[in-house]
C-alpha cells in the first residue's frame, strides 16, 4: 500500500532573526538546504526556524507562536525546551542544523502517513453536506480550530494545554483518593445542551432557539449547524463553567424567526467542530462521569483532525486506541503523554460518539480482537505499526 509523502522542500518560515543572521540564513537555506527546505510567509509555512536570542527574539517567538502552531527548529546558545520544537546549539553546526530541518520534515511526513492510513482502516465517520465544515467566513472558534488542525505536530505552550485539556497535574490520576477531581457531568454544561437542540430539531425538523444567561443561539437541522454571533471570549467562559437551570431555555421556532441569513454567513457553525471544543473546553482534563479508567477502549471512526482542533499527542493517543484498545490509564504509561492530554481527547471523542468500551457486552465489536478491526488487512497493520514505531509508540 502507498502512502503519501511530503513530496516538497519543507516550507518555513524565519523568526527573530536580526538583518545580517537572516542574509546569511537565507543563502545557507538557498544553497545546502535547497532540497530540504524552502522559505515562505508566514501564512504557507509548514515549519518555522526561530532565534530565540536575537533582539526581542523571545517576545516575537511567542506572540508568532499565539497564531501559528507547527513544528520548529530553534536556536540559542544555551539549551532550550520547547513543546514539539528541535533545539539546535549557536553557533550553528551546518550538519547538524540540515540535520534538524530534516527531522522535522520527516515528522511531518510519518503523521501525513499515519493519519492516511489510519483513515484507510477504520469505517469513516458520518460527514455533514460538503462544504458544511469549512465556511469561508472569519471566526475565532472555527479559525482556531483550523489553524491548529491544519500543522500536523503542534507546537503548544502551557497556556494552551491548560485552556483545552486543564491544568491537574498528573499525580491526581494516581491517588485514589483524588479520583473525585477527574470526573464531570457533561449535561450540567454548555456541552450537553448542544446534542439536547439538535435532537429536539431533528424530532420536530425545524429549527431550535437556545437562550443562556443572556446570550442566543440556533441550531439549523437542514445544515446541520449551529447559528450563533457569540464570540469565543465569551463562549469559551460560559462552556467552562456549570450551567444553572433558570438561565437556560429551549424551544423550537418556526422558520420565519430566524435572524436573515447571507451566503457564507460568519455566525454559521459546524455542529460536529462546536461541539467538539465545548467538550475540551468543558473536560479540562476530566472524562464524563461513570467512565471506567482501567477499561480498554477503542475507536469506532477516526477524527477529523483536518477539522478538528488536534490536541497535543492526539494522532499517537488516537492510533493507539486504534490499533489496540488501551485503558485510559494504561495509555498514559504507556504512551509516556500526561493524563489530561489523553482525557481531554478522550472526552471530545465520545462527545462526537467516536468512544466505544471493548469488554462490556453490547458495546463490543463483535470478531475485534486486541490488535485490530477484522477490516484492517495484514498489510495496513504493517504500515501502521511502523508508523507507530517511528513516533516511538511501540517497539
Amino acid at each position: 500500500m502507498n502512502t503519501p509523502l511530503l513530496d516538497h522542500p519543507l516550507k518555513v518560515t524565519l523568526v527573530g532573526l536580526d538583518e545580517r543572521a537572516q542574509t546569511r540564513l537565507e543563502m545557507f537555506l538557498r544553497g545546502r538546504a535547497q532540497d530540504v527546505c524552502v522559505l515562505v510567509g508566514e501564512h504557507e509555512a509548514e515549519a518555522a526556524i526561530v532565534d530565540l536570542d536575537g533582539f526581542g527574539g523571545e517576545r516575537l517567538w511567542q506572540a508568532f507562536r499565539s497564531r501559528f502552531y507547527g513544528p520548529a527548529v530553534v536556536m540559542s546558545v544555551a539549551e532550550r525546551r520547547v513543546h514539539n520544537a528541535l533545539w539546535v546549539r549557536k553557533p550553528l553546526d551546518t550538519g547538524e542544523f540540515l540535520d534538524a530541518i530534516k527531522s522535522v520534515r520527516q515528522r511531518l511526513q510519518t503523521e501525513c502517513q499515519l493519519h492516511e492510513v489510519a483513515q484507510a482502516a477504520t469505517v469513516p465517520v458520518a460527514e455533514p453536506p460538503a462544504g458544511a465544515l469549512r465556511d469561508k467566513t472569519s471566526d475565532p472558534v472555527r479559525d482556531e480550530g483550523e489553524g491548529v488542525s491544519r500543522a500536523a505536530g503542534l507546537v503548544w505552550d502551557e497556556q494552551q494545554i491548560h485552556a483545552y485539556c486543564g491544568a491537574i497535574d498528573d499525580a491526581a490520576y494516581l491517588t485514589p483518593t483524588r479520583r473525585a477531581e477527574l470526573f464531570y457531568v457533561p449535561e450540567r454544561y454548555f456541552q450537553g445542551l448542544l446534542p439536547q437542540a439538535r435532537q429536539l430539531a431533528e424530532k420536530h425538523a425545524m429549527p431550535v432557539r437556545l437562550d443562556i444567561m443572556g446570550y442566543t443561539l440556533f441550531y439549523l437541522p437542514e445544515s446541520r449547524k449551529v447559528l450563533s454571533d457569540i464570540r469565543e471570549n465569551i463562549l469559551r467562559p460560559l462552556c467552562v463553567m456549570p450551567l444553572p437551570q433558570p438561565s437556560v431555555k429551549m424551544h423550537v421556532v418556526p422558520q420565519h424567526e430566524l435572524p436573515p441569513l447571507m451566503p457564507g454567513d460568519p455566525r454559521l457553525h459546524s455542529f460536529e467542530e462546536l461541539l467538539w471544543l465545548m467538550a475540551l473546553w468543558a473536560s479540562r482534563g476530566r472524562v464524563p462521569e461513570g467512565t471506567d479508567l482501567d477499561t480498554p477502549v477503542s475507536l469506532s471512526g477516526w477524527p477529523n483532525f483536518t477539522r478538528l482542533l488536534m490536541t497535543p499527542n492526539a494522532m499517537q493517543i488516537a492510533a493507539l486506541w486504534h490499533m489496540q484498545p488501551t485503558s485510559l490509564l494504561q495509555t498514559a504509561k504507556r504512551l509516556a503523554i500526561p493524563h489530561r492530554q489523553i482525557f481531554a481527547l478522550f472526552s471530545a471523542c465520545q462527545a462526537l460518539g467516536l468512544i466505544q468500551a471493548v469488554n462490556t457486552g453490547s458495546m463490543a465489536v463483535p470478531g475485534r480482537d486486541a490488535l485490530a478491526a477484522d477490516s484492517v488487512s495484514a498489510e495496513k497493520r504493517g504500515i501502521l505499526g511502523s508508523l507507530l514505531r517511528k513516533l516511538k509508540l511501540t517497539r
